[in-house]
């Protein structure tokens, strides 16, 4: 099977495959709107947790304000 990636492209990188796993966990998280009146007040939510390698991305959305908010974190 022949692929049309230009030099150097594998196919297996994030933009091209999407992430390794997808999942949803309970995560110490925090509102990210200065204007919620639970701003930077850290509390356990369920998130939605996509991961690629060494690198796992939560996105959730703010109950009192409904903002949403997404973290990255290296878990190499």
């Amino acid at each position: 099977m022949s692929w049309n990636y230009p030099p150097g492209v594998t196919g297996n990188e994030y933009e091209i495959a999407g992430p390794d796993r997808e999942w949803s966990d309970e995560r110490e998280v925090y509102c990210k709107n200065e204007e919620c009146s639970e701003y930077e007040k850290e509390r356990d939510e369920e998130v939605d947790i996509q991961s690629y390698r060494h690198t796992s991305w939560w996105s959730w959305t703010c109950p009192t304000c409904n903002q949403e908010a997404e973290f990255e974190r290296d878990d190499g």
